[in-house]
């Protein structure tokens, strides 16, 4: 449980713990090929359709994604979540999705994404949606 929290040593000495479901970091040669296992406790495996790995990381052109499969630890149906991303824009993009899970062919799930000159987050369960 998570307040009896087994810390995981990665090899580049990054600290992993049970409550971070996924953790995907973009720019580590472990992430190239056109699939990898998640860098986080769990090792989801995440097939690549579209993003380019570079020098410096894995390149996304508009229509490009990652697909982390369908574990249900990445349903976050209810209860507080957080979701963190670093995003390098050449110019502003809107309606642009950084990050979603999208959990049926109806929009259920959630995204974080750019409208105009801001980011937002929307949520969707049922036939309840939110914007914040």
């Amino acid at each position: 449980m998570l307040d009896t929290l087994q810390r995981v040593r990665d090899p580049l000495g990054m600290r992993f713990d049970p409550s971070r479901v996924l953790y995907l970091p973009l720019y580590d040669g472990r992430c190239e090929g056109t699939s990898f296992m998640s860098r986080d406790h769990y090792g989801h495996l995440c097939t690549v359709t579209g993003a380019a790995w570079t020098s410096q990381g894995r390149t996304f052109d508009g229509n490009d994604y990652i697909d982390c499969g369908t574990n249900s630890l990445l349903n976050f149906t209810g209860g507080i979540f957080s979701v963190g991303v670093w995003v390098k824009q050449p110019a502003l993009q809107t309606n642009k999705i950084m990050v979603a899970r999208i959990a049926t062919s109806e929009y259920m799930g959630w995204k974080l994404y750019f409208v105009d000159t801001k980011i937002r987050m929307r949520t969707a369960q049922s036939a309840a949606t939110q914007d914040t």
